[in-house]
């Protein structure tokens, strides 16, 4: 599916902290996919191969959370912290820290878009 929104990953945290109202609004309903780009902070492999790319500023608390669609988890073997990558998803929600140090946006269903 082409994307709804193309955005970068702290660009995306910072239209949410700013005003998360209206980003909820903006991003809300069915079938929102986002590409967003931008630094792997981590790169999450459960016990079942499950793969939950973090995307964001490695100095900060908030995080792109992008949790990968099984089907192509063979194209993530070579990403690794540090690297820039881009991926799309479908957009889940925007969960804040309760403390206001961090914030997460989900996104899943991910894709890899950079892929080999």
């Amino acid at each position: 599916m082409e994307p709804t929104f193309n955005t970068e990953a702290t660009a995306l945290l910072q239209e949410f902290i700013s005003n998360e109202t209206e980003s909820n609004k903006k991003y809300a309903g069915q079938n929102v996919i986002v590409a967003v780009s931008g630094l792997v902070k981590e790169v999450v492999k459960d016990d079942k191969g499950h793969y939950t790319i973090i995307l964001g500023d490695s100095t900060s608390l908030s995080s792109v959370r992008c949790s990968m669609d099984t089907l192509y988890s063979a194209e993530l073997d070579d990403l690794q912290r540090g690297s820039f990558t881009k991926l799309k998803g479908n957009f889940n929600g925007y969960k804040a820290d309760e403390l206001g140090i961090g914030a997460d946006i989900e996104l899943n269903f991910c894709v890899r878009v950079n892929s080999k």
